[in-house]
């Protein structure tokens, strides 16, 4: 059912309307800040390692970030470099860990089902996680940006003009190394 809604929603958008962008800084211009999400799920996860590796880090998303999702499944492997990289510790990440799988089941349209192990055997706490990615990455001094949908994005040779509004209908307009759209399916350019 949500694969369908998410084929809806795709067919019935039309084109990201244009909006006026400033050009980004040039080559040894300063910015705002080195890298900017567009969407604040996962990607408070890759925020808080990189601002722990001394990344300016801004992330904004159209509702609250790190919020907005359900428990998720990954492998063991996935969520031990989690531990490696110093965004969880074991027993945080035994705490978020609501269940685990001896196997799984995977079904794809039209074929029969197909027996697997080792993957996507832990079933993961997202608001749990998130809330924690949250607190690490504002610790450690990620911008975060709530309610700020972005409307347009202008790229250069070193640099990224961002334009976003908040709630407020408010413009604001972020310069960076590099920017993100971390939106998945509410991107304008999935589908």
């Amino acid at each position: 059912e949500r694969l369908l809604h998410l084929d809806t929603v795709r067919a019935s958008r039309r084109a990201p309307a244009e909006v006026p962008i400033p050009p980004p800084p040039g080559p040894g211009e300063p910015v705002d800040t080195d890298v900017v999400f567009a969407g604040g799920g996962l990607s408070l996860l890759i925020a808080a390692a990189l601002a722990g590796r001394g990344v300016r880090v801004t992330v904004l998303d159209r509702a609250r970030v790190g919020v907005g999702h359900r428990e998720w499944n990954a492998s063991g492997s996935e969520l031990r470099a989690l531990v490696a990289g110093g965004i969880v510790t074991e027993a945080e990440l035994a705490a978020l860990v609501v269940a685990r799988y001896e196997r799984g089941v995977c079904v794809f349209h039209g074929r029969a089902p197909t027996v697997v192990t080792g993957v996507l055997d832990h079933a993961v706490d997202a608001g749990g996680l998130l809330a924690h990615a949250r607190a690490l990455a504002i610790a450690r001094g990620v911008k975060i940006l709530d309610r700020c949908s972005v409307v347009g994005a202008r790229g250069g040779d070193a640099a990224v003009s961002v334009r976003a509004r908040d709630d407020a209908g408010a413009t604001i307009t972020l310069t960076a190394r590099l920017a993100v759209d971390a939106r998945g399916a509410s991107s304008p350019y999935s589908g």
